[in-house]
C-alpha cells in the first residue's frame, strides 16, 4: 500500500512540476526591486531566527524537565538533587529566555524595516495572520516590533505544546515542584505522580528513554524547520527578486523535493526508530503515571488520526504527527505565504492529518492481514494505512477500497464512523474525528461472489462464462496476474462447474464468511455455511443466477447447452443448501446472473464458531402429540444449554422464546441472526444472516426439509392450526416449507394434517 501510493504520489508532483513555471508567474510580488529584495532578506531573516528561537525554547525545557525527571526516577527522595536543578530552571526562564527573546525581535528589526511591506499581500503578508495575533496571542500587528512579539509568543508556546509529548508528566512536574514558568505558559498538566522504585533498573531505564524522547524530537523540528525555510525561501526569492525566470523556478522546484519530498519522510523515520532503540523494550511499562505517563496522551493523540497507544509504533506515530502538525503551525507564523507557495511546486505545507480550524479528522486504517488503497472522493487523495484526511466539519466523503490484481489481497469491509459491511464504497458526513477501519484481507482461500451484472444466456458454453467470471474479478482487483484464477458455476453435456473447480477447496464470500469448504461436501452433503450471495461490489444480491447445474452438481437444464434455447437451471444467492444452485426453471430470454467460485486455493477450511445461544433442526421429524421441548432436549449439540422447541401454540407467541438482542447461531457456529432479525424476517422485512439449515446432529437440511410453526409470523398468537397446541395428531398445523431460506420463508406456514411426519421442529436455547 505504501509503495503504491508513493508511486500515485510521485505522478501528481511531476504533473504539478509541470505547472510551476507557470504558478509562479501568477504569485504576487512587491512592484518596487528594491522593495521586493529587502521583503527576501526579511523573510529569510524571520526564518532563521524563529527556527533557531523555536529550537532554543525546547531546549530549555528539556535541560529543566530532563535534569528532574532523572532525580525522581534514579535519586528518589533526593532534595538536593530537586533544589540544584531547580535553580537552573530558573535561571533559564529568568535569565537566558528573556535574552533569547531579544535575540529573536532583533534579528527581525534589523532585516525587515517596512512594516507595509512586512504585512502586505505582495511582500510577506502577514495581514493574514492579523486577527491570530491578536485573538490567540493578544498582540495587534501595527508595526514590526508586534510582528515579532506575536512570533515569539506563539513559538513559545507551540513548543510547550511540543515538549508536553515529548514528555507527558511535564506539567505535573512543575505543578508538584513549583518549576518556574513564563507567564501564559502552555504547558498542560496531563497527571501523574511519584516514582517506579526501581531506581537502578527500571528508573534508569526510563531516564534514557525519557532522554531519547526530547532528544529525537528537538532533532526533528530542527530538521524540519530547516527543510521549510529552504524550500519557502527559496520560492519567495523567485516570486521576488526573479518572476517568471524558469531557471529560479527549476531550482526552486529542486530544492523543495529534495528538502520535503526525501528529507523530511527521512526525519520522520528517524525520530520512529530513534526512540525505539531506547524505549521499545520498556513500552508496557511507560504509561503508568508514576513512569513517563504516557497514557495520559492516549486522548489527545486521538487528534492527530491514532486512536489507541496499544503499541509503541503507535506512540511514535502520534509524537512524530504531533510535532509534524506544530512544526506546520510554528512555520506558518514564519512565511504566511507558504501555504500558497508551497503547491506551485507540488508540495503542501499542512499535512493530511493536520486539521486546521473548523475542520475534522477523518482516519481509515488497515486492520487486516492484505494490502489494498482507500481513496477519499470527491478530492481523490489515496493513502497509505493508517491513512488520515482533514476535512471541513459536515463534508460528505466517500470512502473507496481498492485492492490489486497478484495482489493476493481482498476487501473485506468497513467498520466505524457510520460504515459497515463488505460494500467497498461508502459515503459519510464528517461532522466530529472520525475513525474508520478498513479490512484488507489476505487471499488464504478461494473467493466467491455473485455477479451485479447480468449476462446473456447464448454464449455457446458452460466454459465461456469463466471468462466472464475472470473479467469481473480484474475490474475488481482480486484476480491473479493472468487472470484466469476464477471459474463460473456453470455446466452443460461436456463441461462441469465441479470438475473445472479441480483439486480446490476452502470456498469464502467477499465478507469473509465462509460458503462452504469442500466440493464434495457442497454437493452431497448439502454442507452450505453461508449462502453466496454477496457480489463483486461487496453488496448483498438476492438477484435469482443461472447455474445449469443441480444440487449433486451434475449439469442441470441448460439453454440447451448455452445456446439460448429452452429452459434454464436458477439458483437463489440468498439460499442454502440445494436452493442456492437450483431454486425454478426459467426461460432463457432473460439475462441473469452468475456465481464466481475461484480455484487457485487448496487449504481447508476452519471457520472460526461466533458465539451466542444454539438453533437448530430436530435431529429427527417431530411428531405432535409428542413433547416438542424433550424432543429438542435429547437433540441438541453437546454444551448447549436449556432448549425449547420454537412452536407458536394459542397462549403465546413463538417470538416469546426469543431474545430481541440475543445472536442465535447454528451448532457449527454460524450466525443466524439475533432475535429480532428472526422476527423481522418472518415478517418478510428483512432477511437472516443465515439460515437454521442444521440439525442438531451436524447434519444439514435438503431443500425437501420442512417445519412446524404454528404460525404466519414469529409474533402472532395463533387462534388455530396448532394440533390443538401440539398435543394431539388430529386437525391442521401451520408450517413452513423452506428451512433452506433466509427470508420469511423459513417461517412462514401452510396448514397441513397433523397426520405429518415428515416435519421437525425448530429448537432455541434459552
Amino acid at each position: 500500500m505504501i509503495d503504491r501510493f508513493r508511486c500515485a504520489h510521485l505522478v501528481s508532483l511531476l504533473v504539478v512540476a509541470a505547472l510551476a513555471a507557470a504558478s509562479l508567474v501568477h504569485a504576487s510580488a512587491l512592484p518596487d526591486p528594491a522593495a521586493a529584495k529587502a521583503a527576501d532578506k526579511c523573510q529569510k531573516a524571520i526564518t532563521k531566527a524563529g527556527a533557531k528561537f523555536s529550537t532554543k525554547t525546547l531546549k530549555s525545557l528539556e535541560k529543566c524537565y530532563d535534569a528532574l525527571f532523572k532525580c525522581i526516577q534514579t535519586k528518589p527522595g533526593d532534595q538536593k538533587c530537586i533544589d540544584k536543578v531547580l535553580a537552573k530552571c530558573a535561571d533559564a526562564v529568568d535569565t537566558k529566555a528573556p535574552k533569547e527573546r531579544a535575540k529573536l525581535l532583533s534579528s527581525i528589526a534589523k532585516k525587515c524595516e517596512s512594516f507595509a511591506d512586512v504585512s502586505s499581500a505582495d511582500g510577506l503578508f502577514y495581514d493574514d495572520l492579523g486577527s491570530a495575533c491578536e485573538n490567540d496571542y493578544g498582540v495587534p500587528l501595527t508595526d514590526v516590533a508586534s510582528v515579532g512579539e506575536c512570533i515569539r509568543r506563539q513559538h513559545e508556546c507551540h513548543a510547550e505544546r511540543m515538549f508536553n509529548y515529548e514528555m507527558a508528566r511535564a506539567g505535573q512536574i512543575a505543578s508538584a515542584l513549583g518549576v518556574s514558568q513564563r507567564g501564559g505558559s502552555c504547558l498542560e498538566d496531563l497527571g501523574g505522580m511519584g516514582h517506579v522504585g526501581d531506581p537502578k533498573g527500571l528508573g534508569k531505564a526510563l531516564d534514557k528513554c525519557q532522554k531519547a524522547f526530547k532528544k529525537a524530537g528537538a532533532k526533528f523540528v530542527a530538521a524540519k524547520l530547516k527543510s521549510l525555510a529552504k524550500c519557502t525561501t527559496t520560492l519567495f526569492g523567485c516570486v521576488q527578486k526573479k518572476p517568471g525566470d524558469p531557471k529560479c523556478t527549476a531550482k526552486a522546484q529542486k530544492t523543495c523535493d529534495k528538502e520535503l519530498g526525501s528529507k523530511i519522510p527521512k526525519a520522520e523515520m528517524k525520530l520512529a526508530s530513534s526512540i525505539e532503540k531506547r524505549c521499545g523494550e520498556i513500552f508496557a511499562q511507560l504509561g503508568a503515571g508514576e513512569a513517563m505517563g504516557t497514557a495520559a496522551l492516549e486522548v489527545p493523540c486521538r487528534d492527530f488520526g491514532v486512536a489507541t497507544l496499544a503499541t509503541f509504533e503507535d506512540l511514535a506515530r502520534c509524537l512524530v504527527r504531533q510535532h509534524e502538525c506544530a512544526v506546520e503551525e510554528i512555520f506558518r507564523f514564519q512565511a504566511p505565504r507558504a501555504a500558497t507557495l508551497l503547491p506551485t511546486v507540488g508540495h503542501e505545507l499542512r499535512t493530511d492529518f493536520c486539521a486546521a480550524p473548523g475542520e475534522v479528522l477523518l482516519v481509515v486504517t488497515n486492520v487486516g492481514s492484505g494490502t489494498g488503497t482507500v481513496t477519499f472522493q470527491p478530492s481523490g487523495d489515496t493513502c497509505e494505512s493508517p491513512c488520515a484526511k482533514a476535512v471541513p466539519i459536515g463534508t460528505f466523503v466517500t470512502l473507496e477500497a481498492r485492492t490489486a490484481n497478484g495482489d493476493d489481497s481482498y476487501f473485506q469491509g468497513f467498520d466505524g464512523g457510520g460504515c459497515v459491511g463488505a460494500a467497498r464504497d461508502c459515503q459519510i458526513q464528517v461532522n466530529d474525528l472520525t475513525f474508520v477501519n478498513a479490512t484488507f484481507n489476505a487471499q488464504t482461500h478461494n473467493l466467491v461472489f455473485v455477479t451485479s451484472t447480468s449476462h446473456a444466456t447464448d454464449l455457446g458454453g458452460a466454459t465461456a462464462y469463466d471468462q466472464v467470471c475472470n473479467d469481473i474479478a480484474t475490474d475488481t482487483g482480486i484476480n491473479n496476474l493472468a487472470g484466469d484464477a476464477f471459474v463460473a458455476w456453470t455446466s452443460d453435456s461436456s463441461s462441469l462447474a465441479t470438475t473445472r473447480l479441480g483439486a480446490a477447496r476452502g470456498f469464502i464470500r467477499l465478507d469473509g464468511r465462509p460458503f462452504a469448504d469442500t466440493i464434495a461436501g457442497l454437493t452431497g452433503a448439502n454442507v452450505v455455511l453461508n449462502p453466496p450471495m454477496i457480489n463483486e461490489t461487496g453488496v448483498a444480491s438476492s438477484n435469482f443466477s443461472m447455474t445449469g447445474t443441480f444440487p449433486s452438481g451434475a449439469a442441470g437444464i441448460t439453454c440447451t447447452d448455452w445456446t439460448g434455447v429452452g429452459t434454464l437451471t436458477v439458483g437463489a444467492p440468498a439460499a442454502g443448501p440445494g436452493e442456492w444452485s437450483t431454486r425454478f426453471t426459467a426461460g432463457c430470454a432473460d439475462p441473469r446472473s452468475l456465481y464466481c467460485l475461484m480455484n487457485t486455493k487448496t487449504a481447508a477450511l476452519a471457520a472460526a464458531p461466533a458465539s451466542g445461544k444454539r438453533i437448530f433442526l430436530t435431529n429427527a421429524p417431530y411428531l405432535p402429540g409428542n413433547d416438542a421441548d424433550a424432543q429438542c432436549e435429547a437433540d441438541k449439540p453437546a454444551g448447549t444449554g436449556t432448549v425449547v422447541a420454537l412452536l407458536a401454540d394459542t397462549g403465546q407467541a413463538a417470538s416469546a422464546l426469543l431474545g430481541a438482542g440475543t445472536t442465535y447461531v447454528r451448532p457449527d457456529g454460524q450466525i443466524v441472526g439475533t432475535g429480532q432479525q428472526l422476527i423481522d424476517a418472518s415478517a418478510s422485512t428483512d432477511l437472516l444472516e443465515s439460515g437454521i439449515w442444521q440439525h442438531g446432529d451436524g447434519t444439514y437440511a435438503s431443500v425437501t426439509t420442512g417445519v412446524w410453526t404454528g404460525s404466519l409470523e414469529l409474533t402472532d398468537v395463533p387462534v388455530a392450526d396448532t394440533c390443538d397446541d401440539w398435543t394431539l395428531t388430529t386437525g391442521m398445523g401451520l408450517r413452513a416449507s423452506r428451512t433452506v431460506r433466509i427470508d420469511g420463508t423459513f417461517w412462514g406456514g401452510t396448514a397441513v394434517a397433523c397426520t405429518d411426519t415428515t416435519l421437525h421442529a425448530y429448537c432455541v436455547e434459552q
